[in-house]
């Protein structure tokens, strides 16, 4: 069994043993079987970069919610995100407390992992075989769950455009305007993308509204808006309008910060992030 976990979109095993003890003159004995239930079995290696792709295994360049006004709080240490950390608790991890779930590859509501998002063992009150202490996100306290991410450009163009591949089960909706729609039991999500220091997020989503405006909410999209994201994977030009992700011959090479927002009853998911340094 090279893994076993209890979630939407994963499968789980049990296991169950007994033992016989052999006797060379008497009746063997034979004990009761024992059933463990529900085994949490896992182990994968993060071969994600910082640069083109993110394949949703693990977090080494995932953020924690923030604002993001500078090139260099993308590197502050203060922002790198802790997979210890809980993302159901305002006070000790207020900007980890909206976080979507990374769980075998794919990014989803944290109920769509474990049993509805319960990953107790059955000593600390859940139905699982996992550690002690485990979360329990089977409620949770914020609706709108989000994924921070950002992606390095180290090609030497400054690059007022990129091309944005999302693979998964989800659909891509806007945040207002023509191609808007709601977060909830559904599988719509929004994107949205932000270069620190120079724009607001920008809604990939909704058309570009053209070169100058880069306040928050203002559209990203080049071209006609492809709602589906499949398995397979269907590609998005995302326009900074008038900007740039400046490269190695301007700079050491510059962030831009994706955020995808999902409803906590999110039914979709998405299993692999790709970025190319052109459009």
């Amino acid at each position: 069994m090279s893994k076993s976990l209890s979630g939407s979109y994963t499968t789980v095993y049990n296991c169950a043993g007994a033992m016989i003890f052999k006797h060379p003159l008497k009746s063997n004995l034979t004990t009761s079987t024992v059933t463990a239930t529900a085994l949490q079995v896992y182990s994968a290696s993060d071969n994600a970069n910082s640069t083109t792709v993110e394949y949703l295994i693990g977090e080494k360049y995932r953020l924690q919610s923030g604002s993001y006004s500078s090139q260099a709080s993308v590197t502050a240490v203060g922002n790198i995100w802790s997979s210890t950390a809980s993302m159901n608790d305002s006070g000790t991890y207020p900007n980890y407390n909206t976080g979507l779930m990374i769980y075998d590859g794919y990014l989803v509501s944290p109920f769509n992992g474990g049993n509805s998002g319960d990953f107790r063992n059955h000593t600390d009150g859940g139905s699982l075989e996992s550690p002690s202490s485990n979360v329990n996100y089977s409620s949770l306290n914020v609706s709108m769950r989000e994924y921070y991410r950002s992606f390095r450009n180290l090609t030497t163009n400054d690059r007022p455009s990129i091309t944005l591949t999302l693979s998964g089960s989800a659909t891509l909706v806007a945040k207002s305007g023509a191609n808007s729609g709601s977060l909830g039991a559904n599988k719509n999500i929004y994107v949205e993308v932000k270069v620190p220091g120079k724009s607001g997020f920008l809604d990939m989503g909704r058309d570009s509204d053209g070169a100058g405006n880069i306040s928050n909410g203002d559209g990203c999209l080049s071209g006609n808006l492809n709602a589906n994201i499949p398995i397979t994977g269907s590609q998005r030009t995302c326009t900074f309008n008038g900007l740039t992700v400046d490269g190695t011959t301007s700079t050491a090479g510059e962030y831009f910060v994706i955020k995808i927002s999902a409803d906590k009853d999110w039914t979709g998911y998405l299993d692999q992030i790709d970025v190319a340094w052109s459009a």
